[in-house]
């Protein structure tokens, strides 16, 4: 993220954690808060897939 914004990307596209799966909504908001603090002035697109994050 934070390079992403150093070389003034458009946007920051970002998949759930696939590995450390989220097991509620805070963790999967904590992980992308992470990312978003990295490149606060990019806006952050998050590709939201249920079966992959565990979170509805």
């Amino acid at each position: 993220a934070r390079h992403a914004e150093k070389i003034r990307a458009d946007s920051i596209l970002c998949l759930p954690e696939l590995y450390f799966k989220p097991t509620n909504n805070q963790q999967l908001i904590d992980y992308l808060k992470v990312i978003a603090d990295a490149a606060p002035n990019t806006p952050l697109l998050y590709y939201h897939i249920p079966k992959f994050s565990n979170v509805e």
